[in-house]
């Protein structure tokens, strides 16, 4: 029971940032025990026996310190994005949403080869998940405007935590594309912010180097598709 209600208090973490919270910490007590949970895309990880705070107490305290020491990025925050004006870095811990951030589409990763900055707008979809692709979208504008894109036209910014493994979609979007594939989305550009793994001085890649564990596993890259917005999105 305790484990399910930190799980559900990751969800809701989830949910409520629209996109702006990578991963998640908790902490249960059950009893005399405690135990810790870290939770990002590719999975959870949680201590098997977790520790008394009877017999270990000198090390639930050296965990608490370190917890207190955490830097934004540590608790979660989703990293590489350009605050709105005037926020500090650390704007995105409790924002719960994404509006206002902006993200940069390098040069080569566009349709006119040019570099964009994208800004997001009103959030238009939120995948309520904690692990997986966990899909956001949101409304979006481009500085400059991406060739061929009309004054009038909308556009939206898709967010989603793809297996590393698995072609990037606006490789499939364009090899449909080539084959003929009717009503295909046009893509005006795409970049891919961080993979998981190389995140927070890489804590889930030494745990499985240093636990034997979660071998399993797939490491996951964020990344962004900047669609022509459709109905009835």
């Amino acid at each position: 029971m305790a484990g399910l209600q930190a799980l559900n208090g990751a969800l809701e973490i989830v949910r409520n940032s629209n996109g702006a919270r990578l991963s998640s910490l908790a902490i249960t007590v059950k009893g005399t025990i405690a135990t810790f949970y870290y939770i990002d895309p590719c999975g959870i990880i949680t201590s098997d026996d977790g520790l008394c705070l009877v017999k270990n107490l000198a090390d639930f305290v050296a965990v608490v310190v370190a917890l207190e020491r955490l830097d934004a990025s540590g608790w979660g925050m989703f990293p590489q994005l350009i605050p709105p004006q005037g926020k500090s870095a650390d704007y995105l811990l409790f924002a719960g949403t994404l509006k206002g951030c902006a993200f940069k589409i390098p040069e080569g990763s566009s349709v006119d080869g040019m570099q964009h900055r994208v800004t997001f707008g009103e959030s238009v979809y939120t995948q309520y998940a904690l692990v997986g692709r966990r899909t956001t979208v949101y409304a979006a504008q481009a500085d400059p405007p991406f060739k061929g894109q009309k004054p009038e036209e909308r556009i939206v910014a898709k967010l989603s935590y793809q297996v590393h493994s698995r072609t990037a979609e606006h490789k499939l979007i364009e090899a449909a594309r080539e084959k003929g594939v009717p009503h295909i989305p046009t893509v005006y550009g795409h970049h891919d912010l961080f993979d998981i793994e190389s995140l927070q001085d890489g804590i889930r890649a030494r745990v499985v180097k240093h636990c034997g564990v979660f071998h399993h596993y797939e490491n996951r890259v964020a990344r962004m598709i900047v669609f022509r917005r459709y109905i009835p999105l």
